[in-house]
């Protein structure tokens, strides 16, 4: 079963660039924010960022790859989802409803980004006011993408 979620994360991923070439990253063309919390929240109904919004800035006149991982350990909800946002903007491939009571819900996610300022937000929605947030962390990457060389 792991391989198989394994293939079909690889195949999103080379979906979502199948234009672009490869990319490598080495060196310190990477950056990193880890935020969480074991501060125990209470759902409301509609959506609740989970930390102050995160402002990045890409340096790279290609551009960059941000990659979003993060989860979150409920009671008592149901009608959830958690996402990450790249400038108010849920990031690929969006964001999952999770019915039933799973307790724990995971994200991976990736967006694509310009040269600049961008804002990186973890949100949490539910459509009632059942439960409790036990904990939760976030771990945003940044990439920057490779110059391509002159002609």
């Amino acid at each position: 079963m792991r391989h198989i979620l394994t293939t079909i994360a690889i195949l999103f991923a080379t979906q979502a660039f199948a234009g672009d070439a490869p990319i490598r990253w080495t060196g310190d063309q990477t950056e990193a924010f880890f935020k969480g919390s074991d501060h125990p929240v209470s759902v409301v109904r509609g959506d609740t960022p989970l930390h102050n919004p995160i402002n990045i800035r890409c340096r790279s006149s290609a551009g960059c790859v941000v990659m979003i991982a993060g989860s979150d350990l409920e009671s008592g909800t149901v009608g959830t989802w958690l996402c990450g946002e790249v400038d108010s903007t849920p990031a690929m491939p969006g964001c999952a409803f999770e019915g039933g009571d799973n307790p724990f819900h995971r994200i991976h996610q990736q967006a694509r980004i310009a040269a600049g300022v961008h804002t990186l937000d973890l949100i949490y929605h539910s459509d009632n006011t059942t439960g409790t947030i036990s904990s939760w962390e976030v771990e945003y990457r940044i990439y920057e993408r490779p110059v391509p060389p002159p002609p």
